[in-house]
């Protein structure tokens, strides 16, 4: 509905001739007869008085949707008449235990994809053995251990990544925990 239209259906729910509003607003009634047919718009300070008069919102009245007016008088307000509530917002630090699994997560596969290469393939570690003499003998046998693993194939450097990414998501899902319980104490 345009202004003019919600002009006249409030004018006539309200059951006012033209002449009658025209004489509340100390205007002429052409002027209210303008107004509803389109050919004219009311000045600011009009609109403002129709707002009150009407007991709806100025922003009501002008835009050109169709939406339930809004009640500012006490005329209107039955719960019936006022908009009805926003739904829910989403839960407050959702966002901060969903980035802290995904993070933490991520970090603990990571690791544990290292962990379960560096038993599937075979390495040589080095070893020492010492002999009745006292001689220390060094050598590298053929073997499994995770951080000669490591060594070997240079993956310091993404070991590293994926223990960050584990210790950040810990730490945000130790924050989001400290979060919820805060908020219980205010509530409680």
């Amino acid at each position: 509905m345009t202004l003019n239209e919600k002009l006249a259906a409030l004018r006539r729910e309200q059951g006012l001739s033209q002449e009658d509003l025209a004489g509340r607003l100390e205007v002429s009634r052409q002027a209210v007869s303008k107004w509803e047919t389109g050919a004219s718009a009311p000045d600011l300070e009009k609109l403002l008085a129709l707002s009150d008069l009407f007991a709806v919102s100025a922003d009501y009245l002008l835009r050109d949707e169709e939406t339930v007016p809004f009640p500012i008088g006490p005329a209107r307000e039955s719960p019936a008449s006022l908009p009805a509530s926003p739904a829910p917002a989403p839960k407050k630090g959702l966002a901060l235990w969903i980035v802290g699994w995904v993070t933490g997560g991520l970090g603990m596969l990571g690791i544990v994809v290292l962990w379960v290469l560096s038993t599937m393939i075979e390495i040589r570690v080095p070893s020492a053995s010492t002999d009745a003499d006292g001689m220390t003998w060094y050598t590298s046998v053929e073997g499994f251990a995770f951080w000669p693993f490591i060594e070997t194939y240079r993956l310091q450097a993404v070991f590293f990544l994926f223990l960050i990414l584990f210790c950040v998501g810990g730490f945000l899902l130790w924050m989001a925990w400290r979060r919820k319980k805060d908020g219980e104490q205010v509530q409680g």
